[in-house]
């Protein structure tokens, strides 16, 4: 933490900071800008394929945060409770419709098509600006 004698003025701003790295959520669909940096392109400057995901998954970290969920809390417990559980991808499809390109900024947006149980269905779009 710094130390200036206004560390509440610091706190607050950093905290509303923070806020903000996780995206918005509108109209029931979670935004979150991201940009494109040099290392998550190939030679050609183009987004490497798989970096896609990586976008999308920090998405759904930052939507379930929203959401109030405390993914590290939810983990312990299932750890404590039921060991060798895992939460896992079993399919997935992407269709590549444009390039995102270094320095664009795109926004992954992701919004909850149904929930059981023990499934949850998400259609997710990275939006290239």
């Amino acid at each position: 933490m710094l130390r200036f004698g206004c560390d509440i003025a610091i706190e607050t701003t950093m905290a509303t900071d923070l806020q903000s790295l996780d995206g918005v959520i509108r109209d029931g669909r979670h935004l979150q800008p991201v940009r494109v940096y040099y290392e998550d392109t190939d030679f050609s400057g183009i987004v490497y394929h798989a970096n896609y995901l990586r976008f999308m998954e920090r998405g759904r970290t930052n939507y379930l945060r929203l959401l109030g969920t405390d993914q590290r809390a939810l983990f312990e417990e299932a750890r404590k409770e039921a060991p060798g559980f895992a939460f896992v991808v079993r399919s997935m499809s992407i269709e590549f419709l444009a390039p995102a390109r270094m320095s664009f900024l795109s926004a992954p947006s992701l919004s909850a098509r149904a929930t059981m149980s023990s499934r949850s269905f998400m259609n997710r779009a990275l939006i290239v600006m």
